[in-house]
C-alpha cells in the first residue's frame, strides 16, 4: 500500500502543469518566512502547488522557479502582497469560539462600565481579521451591551495581510445564513436585508461600519499599528508561525496593550514559554502583567 501511494503521488508530480521541484518549495518557504513570517511545513506543499500555480497561469510562467525569481525582484510590493494573498488561508465565522464573546460581554464590559468616564473610549484590534466576521461579532457584542450616546467611543482595528480579504470585509456583505449564529434581535437591530437581486444577503449597517477601521497590516515585518489597546483578538494566526516568529508577535502584542488589557487567542493556541509580559485570566485568554 505504501509502494502504490508512492508511486500514485509521483505520478500526480509528473503530470503537473508546471515545474516544481525541492529547490523551488524551499525557495517559496523562505518567501513566505521573509515576507509573511508564514512557516509553511512540507505538508503544506501540494497545497501550495495549487494556490500559486493559478498566479503561474495569470502571468503566463510555465516555472516555479521563474515566478520565485520575479518575487525575488520584486520592488513594488505588489506581487509579494498577491504572493502573501494566494498562501494564506482565511477560515472564519460569526462568533466562532463563543466564549471569547460571552467574556467580553458578562465579564470585562460590566467592569469596564463601572470604572469608565463619560469620555473613556473602548479600543479593540482584531489581527488577522480574515474576512471581517470576527470585527463584526465584536462591534455587535459591544453595542448591544453598552449605551454609547457617542458611537466613536467604541474604535475597532481590524488588520490583515491579505487585501482580497480586507476588501471583502470593508464591504460588509454575507449571505444571510451566515447569521444563524446571531443571538435574537442582532440582524434586525444591525444588518441591512437584501432586496432584488440581492436578495438572500446583508450588509453591515452605519452603526457597525462606523465602529471598524479595515487596515492592512503585517504581523511580522510591521509594529504594532497604533497603542493603548483595552483588547487584541488574535485567534488562529499564530499556528502559521514558527516559535520564534511567534514570540516577536506576542511581544508586540505586550507593547500594543494597556496595563491589564487582554490578549485573546485561539483555543488551540498558548503563549508561548509563558511570556513574562502576561499571565493566564481565562479561557485562551491572557492579561499583559502592569
Amino acid at each position: 500500500m505504501m509502494t502504490l501511494r508512492h508511486s500514485s503521488l509521483e505520478d500526480h508530480r509528473q503530470n503537473r502543469e508546471f515545474e516544481f521541484d525541492d529547490e523551488d518549495f524551499l525557495r517559496i518557504q523562505n518567501l513566505a518566512k521573509n515576507h509573511a513570517g508564514i512557516h509553511l511545513s512540507s505538508a503544506k506543499r501540494e497545497l501550495v502547488y495549487a494556490r500559486l500555480a493559478r498566479r503561474l497561469r495569470q502571468l503566463g510562467l510555465k516555472q516555479f522557479a521563474r515566478y520565485c525569481d520575479l518575487l525575488e525582484a520584486d520592488r513594488s510590493g505588489d506581487e509579494i502582497e498577491a504572493f502573501s494573498n494566494a498562501i494564506t488561508t482565511n477560515l472564519t465565522s460569526f462568533f466562532r469560539e463563543s466564549h471569547h464573546f460571552a467574556h467580553l460581554k458578562v465579564r470585562w464590559l460590566p467592569a469596564w462600565q463601572a470604572e469608565a468616564s463619560a469620555s473613556s473610549q473602548i479600543r479593540i484590534w482584531s489581527a488577522g481579521c480574515s474576512t471581517g466576521e470576527e470585527a463584526y461579532s465584536i462591534a455587535m457584542t459591544v453595542l448591544s451591551e453598552l449605551s454609547l450616546t457617542d458611537v466613536t467611543r467604541l474604535r475597532i482595528l481590524a488588520t490583515d495581510v491579505d487585501t482580497q480579504v480586507l476588501e471583502r470585509a470593508a464591504n460588509g456583505i454575507y449571505p444571510v445564513d451566515k447569521s444563524e449564529a446571531f443571538a435574537p434581535g442582532l440582524l434586525e437591530r444591525f444588518w441591512l436585508r437584501g432586496r432584488g437581486g440581492q436578495t438572500g444577503y446583508m450588509r453591515a449597517g452605519s452603526e457597525l461600519r462606523n465602529a471598524i477601521e479595515f487596515r492592512r497590516h503585517n504581523l511580522v515585518s510591521q509594529p504594532p499599528p497604533d497603542q493603548g489597546f483595552d483588547i487584541i483578538f488574535c485567534r488562529n494566526v499564530m499556528i502559521y508561525f514558527d516559535p520564534p516568529t511567534q514570540i516577536q508577535v506576542y511581544q508586540k502584542f505586550a507593547s500594543a496593550l494597556k496595563p491589564g488589557g487582554l490578549l485573546m487567542v485561539g483555543h488551540s493556541e498558548g503563549l508561548v514559554n509563558r511570556l513574562e509580559q502576561f499571565a493566564h485570566y481565562a479561557q485562551s485568554t491572557y492579561r499583559r502583567q502592569s
